[in-house]
């Protein structure tokens, strides 16, 4: 506890400081103190983890305070087992917000890296490839705990896989995989209840970015509402299956409405609102 309340008060200080005085302060220990950030990253102490260590991870990687040499070593850290992975599968222990906010700093890393361009395209093939397979294990669904803040894995995954799309070296016949991984997502259990279904289109934005084919966004659409049906005729009006098309079925409303509102996309719009129909007839007209 005494070493929680050193950090917090030397991020505090952090705060009142300019970007030239934390420069120089920062230069001054670097390695120490992103060991101290990466060991506390996933506090159960919201304002610790959030407040402090989030937004000092964030400022010093957007205004450029770190060498190279520590955004690579931040960045291979938060992808080990002990950060993203750390109790991989586990639903509801204090181990998500080391894995959800080891996400953030990743996407934080990718954002810088698009124009900074520091790792290797077999950095970034290896960041993607561990991205994936994160997204689709994750297991802890809660937005926001009682006494404890803000998890959000979903959607902090989602901002970095949308962060991965959106990087300079993403090959577009990536784009499969990338929705695969919203996907997962999707079928997870439990219901989305802190805006995870805007996140997740951000993934979506991000592909429609690269020129990724409606053609192909529309068959994936009409692929999810399919794998819904295959639910609802194995298991009926289920309390699992409640849960799949809820996710569902507001993700695909927030799709409608993000489309329209980039006017692009009139052939996904079209099928997506004509399923959504037929979803709200079956359901409550039947």
């Amino acid at each position: 506890m005494k070493a929680n309340h050193e950090l917090k008060e030397m991020l505090w200080r952090f705060k009142g400081m300019n970007n030239e005085e934390l420069k120089l302060e920062v230069s001054q220990g670097e390695n120490q103190l992103m060991a101290s950030l990466l060991k506390h990253i996933g506090s159960p102490d919201a304002e610790l983890r959030d407040q402090l260590i989030y937004s000092t991870f964030h400022r010093l990687i957007d205004e450029e305070m770190l060498s190279m040499h520590s955004l690579k070593s931040v960045l291979k850290t938060c992808l080990d087992q002990e950060h993203l992975f750390l109790g991989i599968g586990e639903r509801t222990a204090d181990s998500v917000f080391t894995r959800s906010f080891s996400s953030l700093v990743i996407a934080a890393i990718l954002e810088k890296d698009k124009n900074k361009r520091f790792l290797t395209e077999s950095i970034f093939s290896g960041v993607f490839e561990k991205i994936q397979d994160y997204l689709i294990a994750e297991q802890d669904t809660r937005g926001y705990i009682d006494e404890k803040g803000w998890a959000h894995s979903i959607a902090h995954g989602a901002d970095m896989l949308a962060s991965a799309v959106g990087h300079p070296c993403f090959p577009i016949e990536e784009s499969k995989v990338a929705l695969n991984s919203v996907e997962q997502c999707l079928f997870k259990k439990g219901i989305y209840v802190d805006d995870e279904d805007e996140r997740l289109i951000f993934i979506i934005d991000a592909l429609l970015d690269k020129s990724f084919s409606e053609t192909e966004l529309e068959k994936w659409t009409l692929h999810i509402f399919n794998e819904l049906e295959a639910i609802f005729q194995a298991e009926g009006f289920s309390f699992a299956f409640f849960q799949r098309k809820t996710n569902i079925i507001n993700f695909m409303k927030t799709l409608y409405f993000r489309l329209g509102f980039k006017n692009r996309g009139d052939q996904v719009t079209c099928s997506i609102k004509v399923n959504l129909k037929l979803w709200h007839e079956k359901v409550y007209t039947s």
